[in-house]
C-alpha cells in the first residue's frame, strides 16, 4: 500500500506530521491506528492528541503497541493465546535449566543467579530473529568446527533451547516473541485481519528485527506512516542510518529540517545542530547549561535536590522537571532515597528488584529458614517489619545464639520460647509443603506472605504502601506459577522425578529474586519525574538534569553475551547465516541517547557526575560532557560544586531547615564557646535561612553545659550495661555520613 517515511532532528516537527496524518485519516472517515514505542508514550500520544492538537474527543482510531495491536491481529484470527510475562519466562527458564542435567560446558556456571537471564536475553534475540533451534544448532555446529569446546557449548545450547520451547508448549503458552511471530505469520497470510486503512509510528528511536518485519506486513497490508530521528551527515543521529537503509527503498522519503521558534533557547538549538560535529561554533553558555559536580552519588544527588527546591521556589513547576540516569533501576536508589530525605516530591517507573522490598525479603528469609538456613536467616526473618516483633527481643536473642554458637533451628526456638517469643509454626508448615513439591509449596508460601501482612496491617493499623500491596502481587504471581514450572521440572528430570524439597526452596528463591514489581507512573502531579533515555524520548521538559555522567555509566557500552563474544557474533554473522546483534554500533546508540535526552529541554540543561566515590578516589568524567562543553566558549556556563570535606550546605545555601540546622551546628562544634562575637557570626549565619528564633532557642538549650557527662544517674546506667542492641549499632553504620 505504500509507505511515507519522514526524517529528520529533534524538534523538526516529525511527530506533529505523524499527528497531522492520523487526524487527516480521521477526517476522511477512516481507522487510522497509532504505534507508539511503550505503554506510557501511549499514554502521552494520547494526551498530545486530545488536548495539544485541539482534539477534543477521539472519535476512531486507535493508540496502541506492537505487542497490543498484535494481541488485536490474533484476535481478529480467533486465537486467544496464554502469554508469558518476564517473570513466568524466568521461571520456566530456570526450571528447564535445572531439570537438564548432564549439560557439558555450561554446568558449572548454570547455578549462578544470572545465567537464568543471560540465557532469556539469548533466547529472545534468536526467536526475535525466527531462528529455530534447528536452525541455531547447524550454524553452531558449522561454526563449532572440529573445536571441541565449542562442540560441547553448541550441544548446551541446543538442549537448553530445545527443552525451553518443548516446556512452553507442554504448558500451552507463548512468550513475547513467539506471540508476536505468530501475529506476523497471520498477518502475511491474510491481511485482511489488519482492521485499520492507516498505520502511523511514531516516537521511536530504534526497532527490533521483528519490528521491521512488521513494519513490512503491515506496510503491505495498509498505507503507512513511520516517522525516523535520522539526518544525513549528523553524526548524533546516525544509530537510525541502518533502519533508514532498511526502510527507504521503495518508500516516499520526506525531509524536515530543524524548526527552533523564535521563542526557542538559542543555546539548545545550538546542542541538538552541532553535538559530536566538527568544527562547530562557539556560543556563550550561559545559564542554560550547569556542571554539578559532588563526592560521591550521595553528594550528586545532594546538590540536584538543592537544585531542584531551589528552582522551584523561584517559581519552576515540578510537573517540567526531569533527572535522567542511563540506568535507572541500577543508579536512581541513592537519588530517589535524597529526595525524600529534602522533601522533593518524586515519580520512579524504574523497576524494583521484588527482593528488595521489604515483603519481597521477608518471603526470601522465611524460605531459606524452610531450605535449613541458620542463625542469619532466621535474625533476618524475625527483624522483618511484618512481625512486629520488639527490637531487644530479637537483639537478645542474637546475642545468647552468637555465644552459644547456635546454627539449628529448632535449638533457636527453644531460645526463642525461653524469651517469650513466638513459636516458628509458619517455618514448620513451609518444610512439610516443600516436601510434597513445588506447587504445595508456592500455595503454602503465599498464604504465609498474605497473612503475615494482614497480620502487619492490622495491628499497626498503618495503611498498606503501594510498594507492598505490588509486592505481595509479585510473590502471590511468582507462588502460582510455581505449579506450571514445577511440572516442567519434572517432565525434564529422568523418571519425571519431582522436585525434591530442597530444590523446590531454591527454585522459589530464585525466582523472587529474578521477579521485578513496577510502581504505577503518569498519573502523579506536581513532582519531579525520574527517567531512563528511553522513557524521556517523546516528552519535553522545561529543565532536564542528566545524572551519572561517567565513562561506563553514560555511555555504557554494555557487555558482551555470556556465550559468544562479540567476535563469535560477527563470525556467525557473516559466514554461518546467523545475524546475532553485536556491540559495534552501540557507542552510535549512545550518542543518541544523550542527544536526544538533551533535547527534551526546553530551558535549561544540568550535567551532574559524582567527581569521586565515597572514599575519595577520583571518577573519569563522561566524554559525553567534554563533547558538549567543546561547542561553547570556555567556562562561560554555570557551575555548582560540593566537596568532599563539604558536610553539609552553607547557612544560606542551604535547601531545607534540617540542612540548614546542620551547617549552623557544625559551625558551632568547630569554634563555638558562647562568646559574644561568635554568636554574633552565628546569627549572621542564621539569618539568610530565616532561622534566627530557632538558633537562640538551640543556644539556651546549649548553654551552659559541661564538657562531660555530669548526671549520676546516666553515668551508673551507663557503667552497668555490657551490651549494645544489634538494631542500634545498624542504625549507626547506615548513618550516610558515616565514612566522614
Amino acid at each position: 500500500m505504500g509507505l511515507r517515511l519522514i526524517c529528520g532532528p529533534a524538534g523538526a516537527g516529525k511527530t506533529h506530521a505523524a499527528i497531522e496524518a492520523f487526524r487527516e485519516a480521521l477526517d476522511q472517515g477512516g481507522n487510522p491506528v497509532f504505534i507508539a514505542p511503550s505503554a506510557p508514550d501511549v499514554r502521552h500520544f494520547k494526551r498530545r492528541l486530545l488536548r495539544h492538537e485541539g482534539i477534543g474527543a477521539i472519535s476512531g482510531g486507535a493508540v496502541t503497541t506492537f505487542k497490543w495491536l498484535c494481541g488485536d491481529l490474533l484476535a481478529e484470527a480467533g486465537l486467544k493465546l496464554k502469554v508469558l510475562d518476564d517473570t513466568e519466562r524466568l521461571m520456566l527458564l530456570r526450571a528447564v535449566v535445572d531439570g537438564t542435567p548432564g549439560l557439558e560446558k555450561l554446568g558449572d556456571s548454570a547455578v549462578y543467579e544470572g545465567f537464568v537471564r543471560a540465557l532469556a536475553r539469548l533466547v529472545s534475540e534468536l526467536q526475535a530473529l525466527g531462528v529455530e533451534p534447528v536452525k541455531m544448532a547447524g550454524a553452531l555446529s558449522s561454526w563449532a568446527g572440529g573445536n571441541q569446546w565449542r562442540r560441547g557449548l553448541n550441544n548446551d545450547l541446543f538442549r537448553l533451547y530445545q527443552d525451553y520451547r518443548v516446556a512452553l508448549a507442554d504448558c500451552g503458552a507463548y512468550d513475547s516473541e513467539l506471540f508476536q511471530r505468530q501475529a506476523l505469520e497471520k498477518l502475511t497470510h491474510d491481511p485482511s485481519l489488519l482492521s485499520h486503512e492507516t498505520v502511523i509510528v511514531d516516537g521511536f528511536g530504534d526497532f527490533t528485527p521483528m519490528e521491521h518485519e512488521l513494519l513490512e506486513a503491515l506496510a503491505d497490508a495498509a498505507g503507512m506512516v513511520v516517522t525516523l530521528p535520522y539526518a544525513k551527515g549528523q553524526e548524533a543521529l546516525a544509530a537510525a542510518g541502518q533502519h533508514f537503509r532498511k526502510l527507504s527503498p521503495g518508500a516516499e522519503v520526506e525531509y524536515l529540517g530543524p524548526r527552533l521558534s523564535e521563542a526557542g533557547n538559542p543555546v539548545l538549538g545550538h546542542i541538538a545542530a552541532n553535538l559530536f560535529e566538527e568544527d562547530a561554533p562557539l556560543l556563550e553558555a550561559g545559564d542554560t547549561v550547569t556542571i554539578l559536580t559532588g563526592a560521591g552519588d550521595r553528594g550528586q544527588a545532594e546538590l540536584v535536590a538543592a537544585e531542584v527546591l531551589r528552582l522551584a521556589r523561584a517559581g519552576q513547576l515540578l510537573d517540567d522537571v526531569a533527572v535522567v540516569y542511563r540506568s535507572l533501576a541500577a543508579d536512581a536508589a541513592v537519588m530517589a532515597a535524597v529526595f525524600d530525605e529534602f522533601g522533593v516530591p518524586f515519580e520512579m517507573a524504574a523497576p524494583v528488584p521484588l527482593a528488595s522490598t521489604p515483603l519481597g525479603s521477608a518471603a526470601l528469609a522465611l524460605l531459606e529458614c524452610a531450605a535449613g538456613g541458620g542463625r542469619e536467616s532466621l535474625m533476618r526473618y524475625l527483624r522483618s517489619t511484618y512481625l512486629a516483633l520488639p527490637p531487644g527481643l530479637v537483639d537478645e536473642l542474637d546475642r545468647r545464639i552468637r555465644l552459644k554458637g547456635s546454627e539449628d533451628l529448632w535449638e533457636i526456638e527453644l531460645e526463642l520460647k525461653e524469651l517469650k517469643g513466638p513459636p516458628l509454626d509458619e517455618i514448620r508448615r513451609l518444610q512439610e509443603a516443600a516436601a510434597s513439591g513445588l506447587a504445595a509449596l508456592g500455595g503454602e508460601l503465599a498464604g504465609a506472605v498474605g497473612s503475615m501482612a494482614a497480620a502487619y496491617s492490622s495491628s499497626s493499623g498503618a495503611d498498606t504502601s503501594a510498594i507492598d500491596v505490588l509486592a505481595l502481587k509479585g510473590i502471590v504471581s511468582v507462588c502460582r506459577e510455581a505449579a506450571p514450572a514445577g511440572a516442567a521440572l519434572s517432565s525434564l528430570k529422568a523418571g519425571g522425578a519431582a522436585a525434591t524439597a530442597e530444590e523446590a526452596c531454591h527454585f522459589l528463591s530464585a525466582s523472587i529474586r529474578a521477579a521485578e514489581v513496577r510502581l504505577p507512573a503518569g498519573n502523579r502531579r506536581g513532582c519531579v519525574r525520574l527517567l531512563d533515555p528511553h522513557r524521556i524520548l517523546n516528552q519535553n521538559f522545561d529543565v532536564v538534569f542528566v545524572c551519572g555522567l561517567l565513562e561506563g555509566r553514560f555511555p555504557t557500552l554494555g557487555r558482551e553475551d555470556s556465550f559468544l563474544s562479540d567476535r563469535d557474533r560477527r563470525l556467525l554473522g557473516d559466514e554461518f547465516g546467523l545475524p546475532l546483534e553485536t556491540r559495534d554500533r552501540q557507542i552510535e546508540k549512545e550518542r543518541f541517547l544523550f542527544h536526544r535526552t538533551l533535547t527534551r529541554a526546553r530551558n535549561r540543561v544540568y550535567l551532574c557526575y559524582p567527581y569521586c566515590d565515597r572514599e575519595g578516589s577520583p571518577s573519569i568524567r563522561s566524554l559525553f560532557v567534554d563533547d558538549l562543553l567543546d561547542l561553547f566558549e570556555k567556562n562561560s556556563w554555570d557551575r555548582v560544586d560540593k566537596d568532599i570535606g563539604s558536610i553539609t550546605f552553607e547557612s544560606g545555601q542551604a535547601p531545607t531547615e534540617g540542612q540548614a540546622l546542620r551547617s549552623l551546628a557544625l559551625l558551632w562544634s568547630e569554634n563555638g564557646d558562647g562568646s559574644g562575637d561568635y554568636r554574633k557570626k552565628l546569627e549572621a549565619a542564621a539569618g539568610p535561612a530565616g532561622l534566627q528564633k530557632r538558633l537562640a532557642a538551640c543556644i539556651k538549650a546549649a548553654a551552659p553545659r559541661e564538657p562531660r557527662l555530669s548526671d549520676a544517674g546516666i553515668k551508673k546506667d551507663l557503667k552497668e550495661q555490657d551490651t549494645f542492641h544489634v538494631t542500634n549499632l545498624e542504625s549507626y553504620l547506615r548513618c550516610p555520613y558515616a565514612y566522614f
